[in-house]
């Protein structure tokens, strides 16, 4: 017998199948799916002092939509001392305390989502990166998450690394790679930090934080405090986090 409950989530996966495969749903052996807030909308990220409450339940309930299939999370973490005030905006509010839910942001930590998420999932596959790192590991999260080989060349490697040099500072990086075609990896990503620190747009790579309640200080403290959770999320199993 099959329950109503199960009835249910059977119809609503051959739905979001139908929808997101044109009809094609036997042809596909691997679903990409990017939910903007999928863990919570803007005004429910912050609550009892935590950040995404409702990811558990939301992941439970989209597991459960795919029971047999593997799912595997990919999730990039962003300075609380930054991240707050993009949350703000998406909520269109300049309430700091709207958005804190009277949680303190001090208490925030990303090793304590990932840690919620690994008890309840065991065997869920997670890759975890900092936003911050994005422009310079962009080519090998499109590697990890197609599923293909670090020499796998790819379409737009540079593409994020180009939004964070000026004008010339990309054409000077282009120029540099095709003159060093032998460079690994490792080396290259050595060269991009080289050229950012160069030519890196000030306007792109600086961000002021202009919150009421968020000063210098608490700024400070936040990225520190960011900085030093990643001990913690390196000693959470199963996580693979990709660094520069």
């Amino acid at each position: 017998m099959q329950s109503n409950h199960m009835a249910l989530d059977v119809d609503a996966r051959d739905i979001l199948l139908d929808v997101f495969l044109s009809g094609a749903p036997e042809e596909c052996r691997t679903l990409y799916m990017g939910i903007p807030g999928f863990f919570g909308a803007p005004k429910e990220t912050i609550q009892n002092y935590a950040l995404y409450p409702q990811a558990i339940s939301n992941l439970v309930r989209f597991v459960e939509l795919f029971p047999e299939a593997q799912t595997h999370l990919f999730l990039a973490l962003r300075n609380p001392a930054t991240f707050i005030p993009a949350i703000m905006a998406e909520a269109t509010t300049d309430n700091l305390n709207l958005i804190m839910n009277k949680s303190d942001p001090g208490a925030l930590r990303w090793s304590d989502l990932l840690k919620s998420i690994r008890q309840r999932f065991p065997a869920l596959l997670m890759t975890i990166w900092y936003t911050e790192d994005t422009p310079f590991i962009w080519g090998q999260l499109m590697r990890l998450v197609g599923g293909f080989s670090p020499s796998t060349p790819t379409v737009g490697s540079y593409s994020l690394i180009e939004s964070i040099l000026s004008e010339e500072g990309f054409t000077r990086f282009q120029a540099y790679l095709k003159k060093h075609p032998e460079m690994n990896e490792r080396q290259k990503r050595k060269v991009m930090f080289a050229f950012a620190e160069r030519f890196g747009r000030a306007d792109v790579l600086e961000q002021d934080v202009n919150v009421p309640g968020l000063d210098a200080q608490m700024v400070y403290d936040l990225t520190a405090q960011y900085e030093a959770d990643l001990a913690n999320i390196n000693n959470i199993s199963g996580v693979r986090l990709v660094l520069p």
